[in-house]
């Protein structure tokens, strides 16, 4: 099997992931299946020569790791983390850039570090529908399609289920 085709089947499996994290309505279960989705991501980014998207999906994995944990255990990280992995992504794609397209999966990267940073899950979901572009713009000049189709799912199902979310406090005031 080639590199290029073990990345598109990675990829549909990390569909099933990444659609999966957006129907939870809790921070720490989202970041969870965030991490099984980056860790799917950086193998198939690795495998397509995509070496700066590897990288920073593992430190945005590494990031994820960390705020999982903070938010295991009811606890928020401090602003000094957030700055770090801010600098640590805008640094190393300073150092490893490599097409000009990069410029969309650094923005998404440094989105969902701060949205995730957050505690509201409905930021969570926001930036979900924002990077989703960011990474669909990407992937089309990257020749990762099944993650098209991948992050076309994931920025739809944020959105219905922020939308479900919404309709269910509405609900609930009445």
């Amino acid at each position: 099997m080639s590199a290029y085709v073990l990345s598109q089947v990675l990829g549909i499996i990390a569909i099933v992931v990444i659609v999966i994290s957006m129907i939870f309505t809790q921070k720490t279960k989202i970041l969870l299946f965030l991490i099984i989705y980056n860790v799917l991501v950086i193998i198939s980014y690795f495998l397509l020569e995509k070496y700066l998207e590897s990288i920073l999906v593992g430190i945005a994995t590494l990031r994820s790791i960390i705020y999982y944990i903070f938010s295991k255990k009811g606890l928020k990280p401090n602003i000094y983390i957030l700055l770090f992995f801010e600098f640590l992504i805008i640094t190393v794609s300073i150092v490893i850039w490599q097409n000009w397209f990069d410029i969309f999966m650094l923005t998404s990267v440094i989105v969902t570090t701060y949205s995730s940073w957050q505690d509201n899950v409905a930021v969570i979901k926001i930036s979900a529908m924002v990077t989703s572009v960011l990474f669909i713009l990407f992937d089309v000049f990257s020749m990762a399609y099944v993650y098209i189709i991948s992050e076309v799912l994931y920025g739809l199902t944020a959105l219905i289920s922020l939308i479900k979310t919404n309709n269910n406090k509405s609900k609930k005031e009445l």
